[in-house]
């Protein structure tokens, strides 16, 4: 890479002059000081998707001295700041802190390399040393999709996730209303670049009843959300009678039924008016009663 000096760099170069010799290279320095400039370049700060904060520490060692950023995905292929020069240093003989001086326009979730380079007004280019960083990926971009079937007790949830390159789980978050509260596992979702489908199947749900959902998905560059959706479950079907056993002179039945909800069984003479036969029965019940004639006809209602 070609660096190029400016007028007002050569136009500081004093009168009195000394030359040191440091590791087998030659230096012109100021008389009086004690070496050229030192750089040492320090770990880059906050990096984001397509920005990083570069740092340094320069020591003029009483010389006036300019510092520059070099940086690039394959060796340096730019500078900073303004193309050429950072800003000048005063002629200290101590360490001063460069930076952080951020970069961008950077891709994400890709390794960078890049040094600090001090200059004094004699030409003297020190190098502070080559780190690297990576910068994040971008997050993962999240859809939300429609139900793909309901039922009295389920519903299958569906979603798209790209992971845009990072490795990314996946989740719903479901509820009565758009504060949720209830998260399905964690689901893998990869490390690709391309849209994947989620699904997952709800179980246990309340018939008759109204839940939004919502598709979250994270990586290291950060976590999305795919926008709010809602189903409604159907309404629960009616008790089947499973088996009818009459026996000396005592009626016995049970019937399919919905787990933690409660029943009421009734009978009727006349198939119009009904009468209830006692106190209400859980889930899972067997009914009994005395076998009453000539007729007598029962039915099982599920209590809200």
């Amino acid at each position: 890479m070609e660096r190029i000096f400016s007028d007002a760099m050569n136009a500081l170069v004093p009168l009195f002059r000394a030359v040191v010799v440091l590791s087998g290279m030659a230096f012109v320095v100021e008389a009086g000081s004690s070496g050229p400039p030192t750089a040492t370049t320090d770990n880059a700060g906050e990096i984001a998707a397509t920005s990083a904060d570069l740092n340094a520490t320069v020591n003029p060692n009483g010389c006036l001295t300019s510092w520059v950023f070099e940086w690039g995905s394959q060796g340096y292929t730019s500078w900073g700041p303004n193309g050429q020069y950072g800003q000048q240093l005063p002629c200290a003989a101590n360490n001063i802190h460069v930076g952080p001086y951020t970069i961008s326009g950077l891709s994400p979730n890709t390794t960078y390399h890049f040094q600090v380079v001090a200059y004094d007004a004699y030409g003297n280019w020190i190098p502070g040393g080559d780190k690297q960083f990576t910068t994040l990926p971008l997050p993962p971009t999240v859809s939300t999709a429609a139900a793909s079937f309901t039922n009295a007790f389920a519903a299958g949830l569906n979603g798209d996730v790209n992971p845009n390159g990072a490795a990314t789980t996946a989740w719903f978050e479901w509820g009565l209303d758009n504060s949720y509260g209830s998260n399905t596992p964690a689901i893998n979702v990869g490390n690709g670049s391309s849209s994947e489908a989620v699904p997952y199947t709800l179980t246990n749900l309340s018939p008759n009843t109204t839940y939004h959902y919502q598709l979250v998905a994270a990586n290291s560059g950060g976590t999305n959300t795919g926008g709010d959706q809602t189903f409604t479950t159907s309404p629960p079907p009616p008790p089947v009678i499973q088996s009818v056993v009459l026996q000396d002179g005592e009626i016995s039945f049970s019937w399919q039924s919905i787990p933690e909800r409660t029943y009421q069984v009734q009978y009727s003479s006349d198939l119009i008016n009904w009468t209830n036969t006692g106190t209400t029965l859980p889930a899972n019940s067997t009914f009994y009663d005395l076998a009453v004639g000539p007729c007598r006809f029962y039915r099982v209602i599920l209590l809200p």
